[in-house]
C-alpha cells in the first residue's frame, strides 16, 4: 500500500527548525486529510545526496511504496540541481507527487510542474553558492581582526566573546611540556610525566600541544594564512621555534635509522582494528622494525590490550609466499603468452611470405621449383626462429619484477622503492592473532594466499 511521507533537514545539530518543520507539515497534511505514515529526517548539508534518511525513502520510493512526499521547501531535499534533478527523475518516472510548503505551484506528476521543479533547483543551489560565499567572507573578516574561526580552544585557553582568555593553571602546564620537551625529553615521557595533569595526556596529544602554534598567538590557516591573534600567548616565539628544531633533528636522525617497512598499513590489531604503526629501534649495527598499536600504547592500554611483532619474521613469511604463488602463477603464464605470441607472430610472417611467394607463381616471376624451394627454406625458417624465440624467453630476460622472482630473495636484497610499491598493490590485509599469523593477500589474478603458524615463524600456505 502506498503512502504518505514526509522529509525534514536542518543542517547542524544546534538547529531545531527540524522540530517546526515536522508541526508545520503535520498541519498541512491534516488540513488536506493526508495521513502522514512515517517522516524521513538527517542532519546533514544538502550538498550531499548520501544521507540516510533520504536514501531510505529514495529506496521506498523505488519498491513504489511511496505516493506522496512533503517537505517544508525544497532545498530540505538538497541545494545540489545535479541532485535534485535525480530525485526529480526518480519521482517523475515512478509518479510520486512532491508538495512543498513555501513552493504550492511545485509539482511532480506534470510536464509543467516538472519544469517548476527544474527552476526551481537552480534556484537552491544559487542560494547554496550564495550562503558560502557570505560565509567565506565573513570568516575572512574574522580573521582579519584575529579572531579564532572556531570555538573549540587548545588546552590553556576558553573561548569566550570572540577571543581566547589564558586560564592560568593549564597556562603553566602548557609550559611545561614545552620546558620538559626543550631539556630533552620525548612524547612518551612527557605523557606519563603529565598523566593526571592534563586531560588525554597521550603522546599523540603532546605532540599536537607542541606543534600547535596558537600558543605563540598567531593563528594559522591553509585557507585564510597566518595572523597574529587578538588574545595573549602562553609560549614565545623562540621558544616555540627552538622545538620544531628539536622535532625536525629527530625526524632527521631518525630516518637514517629507519627500517624499510614493507607492509605498512597492511597489518591491523587483532583486539581494536587499528592499521598497526612502524617503529625502528638500533641495537648495535642493526636495525629492527616492529609493527605495534599506537592506539593502546596512547591510550596507556585503556583503548586496547595492543600488540607488537617483529617486521622481519613476517615479512620473511610474506616474500617466501608471494614469491611461490608469482613462480607458479604468474612466470609460467608469462612465459606461454610470451611463446603463444611468437608463434602468433611467425604464423602471420609465415602467411604473408607464402602469398608473396604464390603471387610471384601466379604471374610467371618464378616456375614451379623455384616455388617449392623457396616454401621448403620458409617452413625451415619458421621452426628456427619459434626455438630461437622459447630459448630467449627465461625470467631473467623478463621485466625486473620476473627477475626478483627468478632469484633467490632475501630480505637484505628486495628493500627497494619499486618492490616495495609492488608489494603493497599485491597484498590486500594481514591478519594477526595472538596464536597464529594469518596472512592474506588478494593477487593480480583473484587468487588468495593464506599463511598459518603456531609460536614463533609461521607456516605459508596457498589455497585459491
Amino acid at each position: 500500500m502506498q503512502k504518505t511521507v514526509a522529509y525534514v533537514r536542518v543542517s547542524t545539530s544546534k538547529q531545531e527548525s527540524i522540530y517546526f518543520q515536522i508541526d508545520a507539515i503535520q498541519k498541512i497534511a491534516k488540513k488536506n486529510n493526508w495521513m502522514v505514515s512515517e517522516v524521513y529526517q538527517d542532519t546533514a548539508s544538502g550538498g550531499k545526496i548520501d544521507r540516510t534518511g533520504l536514501q531510505h525513502m529514495l529506496q521506498a520510493i523505488q519498491k513504489n511504496e511511496i505516493e506522496r512526499v512533503i517537505v517544508f521547501r525544497l532545498n530540505r531535499l538538497g541545494r545540489n540541481v545535479k541532485d535534485l534533478l535525480t530525485i526529480g527523475e526518480l519521482l517523475f518516472e515512478k509518479k510520486v507527487a512532491l508538495f512543498s510548503l513555501m513552493e504550492p505551484m511545485l509539482t511532480t506528476t506534470t510536464s509543467l510542474g516538472k519544469l517548476n521543479y527544474e527552476m526551481i533547483s537552480s534556484l537552491a543551489e544559487l542560494e547554496r553558492a550564495l550562503i558560502q560565499e557570505n560565509q567565506t567572507i565573513s570568516y575572512q573578516q574574522k580573521w582579519s581582526k584575529g579572531e579564532p574561526l572556531s570555538a573549540t580552544a587548545p588546552f590553556g585557553y576558553r573561548y569566550e566573546h570572540r577571543t581566547l582568555h589564558v586560564q592560568k593553571w593549564e597556562a603553566e602546564l602548557v609550559m611545561e611540556v614545552f620546558q620538559r620537551y626543550m631539556r630533552g625529553e620525548g612524547y612518551k615521557r612527557i605523557s606519563s610525566q603529565m598523566q593526571g595533569k592534563i586531560p588525554s595526556s597521550t603522546p599523540a596529544n603532546i605532540r599536537n600541544m607542541l606543534c600547535n602554534e596558537t600558543y605563540t598567538g598567531f593563528l594559522v590557516s591553509k585557507r585564510f594564512g597566518r595572523v597574529k591573534g587578538n588574545f595573549e600567548s602562553i609560549i614565545s616565539t623562540d621558544d616555540f621555534q627552538q622545538v620544531q628544531q628539536i622535532r625536525q633533528g629527530k625526524q632527521q636522525a631518525s630516518a637514517v635509522l629507519r627500517y624499510p617497512f614493507l607492509l605498512r598499513r597492511k597489518i591491523a590489531c587483532p583486539f581494536c582494528g587499528t592499521a598497526l604503526a612502524c617503529r625502528s629501534r638500533k641495537n648495535g649495527q642493526n636495525i629492527y622494525g616492529y609493527y605495534y598499536c599506537a592506539k593502546a600504547e596512547n591510550s596507556h592500554k585503556e583503548a586496547c590490550r595492543g600488540i607488537s611483532i617483529s617486521a622481519k619474521i613476517v615479512e620473511a613469511e610474506v616474500v617466501e609466499a608471494l614469491q611461490k604463488w608469482l613462480s607458479k602463477k604468474i612466470v609460467p603464464k608469462y612465459l606461454k603468452d610470451a611463446v603463444e605470441g611468437i608463434s602468433i607472430d611467425a604464423d602471420s610472417q609465415k602467411k604473408t611470405d607464402k602469398a608473396q611467394l604464390l603471387l610471384a607463381f601466379s604471374t610467371k616471376q618464378i616456375d614451379a621449383a623455384t616455388l617449392q624451394k623457396k616454401l621448403l627454406a620458409l617452413q625451415s625458417q619458421d621452426d628456427m626462429i619459434k626455438e630461437r624465440g622459447k630459448s630467449r624467453l627465461q625470467p631473467a630476460d623478463k621485466p625486473l619484477f620476473f627477475t626478483w622472482v627468478a632469484q633467490a630473495w632475501s630480505l637484505d636484497t628486495i628493500q627497494s622503492p619499486v618492490f616495495t610499491k609492488l608489494l603493497q598493490h599485491a597484498i590486500s590485509s594481514v591478519v594477526v592473532s595472538l596464536n597464529q599469523t594469518t596472512l592474506q593477500m588478494e593477487m593480480l589474478d583473484g587468487s588468495i594466499i593464506h599463511m598459518k603458524g603456531k609460536g614463533g615463524k609461521p607456516h605459508a600456505t596457498k589455497s585459491n
